[in-house]
């Protein structure tokens, strides 16, 4: 089963061709129409979400250095949408695949945010900077797992019913969250030492 685009796009070529024989000029409606209509609006307000969430992050924590880390996440999670979609047969980028994309980088953000925000309380009470990263990682470690294991539980039915509607957003989703998830626990406090100049004690109690 084919969707309204890639039909379009199958059949643009002999479109294109007739319309230039017969001197007509040919428009796309429908479905096709709403979805360029709608990809439009999407890009048109994030640049304002972007700040939102910025301002957000640099409220919460306080500093400027740590909502860079969370945001450094996102395009991690590119590697995994990528290889998703060319490992799914028949998964594009399109409308519903945007729209993964963005509800991904909200779950992927989450858990970086979960992840300082561990290593914020492990400051406060009294361990110091590699302490307290290395305990954060190892105790938000299976509450994230667990959170990405269900979530792509939850999108293979959709996924494997290759769903017309919800297909491509549920490889985009699963795709990015598994790469994504695995890169954000290894990333994330590196990024963490490196702003902050934390270093491995020499000798360890």
């Amino acid at each position: 089963m084919m969707t309204a685009m890639e039909f379009n796009d199958t059949l643009q070529p002999v479109v294109s061709q007739i319309a230039e024989d017969f001197g007509v000029r040919v428009e796309v409606g429908g479905e096709i129409e709403d979805s360029a209509e709608s990809q439009v609006a999407l890009s048109a307000n994030m640049p304002l979400a972007l700040a939102v969430i910025v301002l957000i992050l640099v409220t919460q924590f306080n500093s400027l250095a740590k909502p860079l880390i969370i945001l450094s996440v996102i395009p991690l999670t590119l590697i995994g949408v990528t290889l998703g979609l060319l490992i799914a047969p028949g998964a594009n980028l399109g409308f519903m695949g945007i729209l993964g994309l963005l509800s991904l980088a909200g779950i992927i953000i989450n858990s970086a945010i979960v992840l300082i925000d561990r290593i914020n309380t492990e400051l406060d009470n009294g361990e110091e900077h590699w302490d307290a990263i290395v305990n954060a990682s190892l105790m938000r470690l299976r509450p994230i797992l667990v959170t990405t294991v269900t979530t792509v539980l939850g999108f293979l039915p959709i996924i494997l019913s290759r769903d017309v509607l919800f297909y491509d957003l549920g490889i985009v989703v699963v795709g990015g969250l598994i790469v994504g998830t695995l890169l954000t626990l290894a990333v994330v406090p590196v990024l963490y030492a490196m702003l902050y100049l934390v270093r491995k004690p020499l000798f360890i109690n």
